[in-house]
């Protein structure tokens, strides 16, 4: 007894990974909290530069459909991961001859848990997105360590105690496990329950008309809702959201109307710059798609599509000599003078959406629609949101029935 009681005693490797597991896993779990805050302020703040979706890979990954599972932010099934790896290290530490031995299999299924969906992010990030932001390699790494920490509780290895470890368990070590998926579910259902016991907020902008625009896609019947999207065609959010736009207005298109209006982030058109922006002539970009639209206004979606297709070339996105291949594909005539012209209709639009406060692409812009009829304001929805959101605002607008002065 004397011999075994000394081996718990003495600092070993298992007393080591539990202590690596209580460090890292409670790094873990605040930054997974300062993640989940972050889109809450995304989620639910009129503040325009919240949102911004062009130059932060944080606002890619915030934005993608894969940050949230069954209506539940990833990263509050990660911060309650990391709060019950924490509390394991902490009992193992405290009392290693009695927890020790049965936080093994616990300890590295979860490590195995948070590691395998940290490979599938960094996978989709690197694949899909083409984005990376500081705060997801921070967890990446954490989730690494965790593992790490998990293994070295589990002298077979993370495949043999994985599996041996459950095939031998005892009921204290079933008991501890049972104990940890309760916190587990606890911990998330606590935060999802506090996440979402405040309701967005009801963005507002003065009221104003809206531009005019050659881009278009109109309702069926009595336009009852519009929606104006400023969109930059060097934006990678700006794209997908075209396309969630496109699908929203299938959806609804017996009452609702979309205008997609130029908002490209880039100084040359006199909006608000960004690197991503700037650095593919994101101007010139918009003042060819407007040039070919006017060309062919029956095909101004069919352009537009062409157009973020240019995000899949070199940089810059919008030279001289992309924007010609598309123009020669889609069979339109020269552009080369109305190149050379000022960016009019561009800059209006830009210039409306700075009076609208609209400062960050992807925006939009949303009101009913009663003729004769002006509403005091308009609601802004600025940066990358939910599609969930999108749909709602669009709901609730119709219901309430009040109107604005675009017809």
């Amino acid at each position: 007894m004397t011999s075994s009681n000394a081996k718990y005693r003495t600092f070993n490797r298992e007393l080591l990974g539990a202590l690596v597991l209580i460090i890292f896993a409670a790094k873990g779990a605040v930054f997974s909290l300062m993640f989940t805050i972050l889109k809450f302020r995304v989620e639910h703040s009129c503040e325009p530069g919240l949102a911004s979706g062009c130059s932060d890979g944080c606002d890619l990954t915030l934005a993608d459909p894969w940050s949230t599972l069954c209506g539940v932010p990833i990263s509050i099934y990660a911060t309650a991961l990391y709060l019950v790896l924490c509390a394991l290290g902490v009992l193992a530490i405290a009392r290693p001859q009695v927890f020790l031995p049965r936080i093994r299999w616990p300890a590295l299924a979860l490590a195995w848990l948070g590691s395998a969906t940290s490979f599938m992010y960094l996978l989709r990030a690197f694949a899909v997105l083409h984005a990376m932001c500081l705060l997801c390699i921070i967890l990446y790494i954490v989730s690494l360590a965790v593992f790490m920490g998990a293994w070295s509780l589990n002298r077979e290895g993370p495949l043999r105690g994985l599996r041996d470890g459950l095939r031998r368990a005892d009921p204290g070590t079933l008991l501890l496990s049972l104990l940890a998926l309760l916190v587990l579910f606890g911990a998330t259902f606590l935060q999802h329950a506090r996440y979402t016991s405040e309701p967005p907020p009801v963005c507002t902008t003065p009221g104003v008309d809206l531009p005019g625009t050659d881009i278009r896609m109109d309702s069926d019947g009595r336009t009852e809702v519009v929606a104006a999207l400023f969109v930059d065609l060097s934006c990678p959010i700006c794209r997908r959201e075209f396309d969630v736009w496109r699908d929203i207005h299938r959806r609804h298109r017996e009452f609702l109307r979309i205008d997609v209006l130029h908002f490209p982030m880039d100084a040359a058109c006199g909006a608000p710059s960004s690197d991503v922006g700037r650095r593919n002539r994101s101007c010139m970009g918009s003042v060819a798609l407007q040039c070919m639209v006017e060309q062919a206004p029956e095909r101004a979606i069919e352009i537009s599509a062409a157009m973020y297709r240019l995000q899949d070339a070199a940089s810059p996105h919008f030279s001289d000599e992309n924007i010609e291949a598309v123009r020669v594909r889609l069979g339109l005539d020269d552009i080369q003078a109305c190149l050379r012209e000022p960016p009019g209709v561009v800059r209006h639009h830009v210039d409306r959406a700075l009076d609208m406060h609209v400062l960050t692409a992807p925006s939009a812009v949303l009101g009913p629609v009663c003729p004769g009829t002006t509403a005091p304001a308009l609601r802004a929805i600025s940066g990358a949101k939910d599609r969930a959101l999108l749909e709602q605002a669009i709901a609730d607008i119709r219901q309430k029935g009040q109107c604005n002065a675009a017809q």
